[in-house]
């Protein structure tokens, strides 16, 4: 079995784009992105969603479970592994590339760090930028 990494193109988020949808929209820009480069599986697409929505934990679970039936010699077709290992690497990987580029655009974008007033007159910290 020869296995080979995906590869992840960046989502080409602006900061603006990034303080309007966060990383819901960050994700959505990077399908738009992977699906305009190349071949993603219908899988790829579902866990990102999934994700998306704040539900990581089966696709954490997809893995544990693919490496338990390897490792219990389970007679799985290695391409099968193969492909389903593809698609969950590109899954955390989209993640991590997704955390790169908002931890780029927030130094890049620091803000000031000050204080409004709430409706009770206290003060509350905000960061604003220009």
């Amino acid at each position: 079995m020869t296995y080979t990494p995906p590869v992840v193109p960046p989502s080409g988020t602006t900061f603006a784009q990034f303080q309007r949808g966060g990383i819901s929209g960050m994700i959505d820009r990077l399908i738009g992105v992977m699906i305009g480069a190349g071949p993603v599986t219908t899988s790829q697409l579902s866990m990102l969603r999934a994700a998306k929505q704040g539900n990581l934990q089966p696709v954490y679970k997809n893995l544990a479970t693919l490496a338990e039936e390897w490792n219990a010699g389970r007679p799985v077709p290695s391409a099968v592994t193969a492909a389903k290992l593809a698609d969950l690497q590109m899954v955390f990987m989209a993640l991590a590339q997704l955390c790169g580029e908002a931890g780029v655009l927030m130094d890049a974008n620091p803000g000031t760090l000050g204080f409004k007033a709430t409706p009770l007159n206290a003060a509350q910290g905000v960061r604003t930028w220009p």
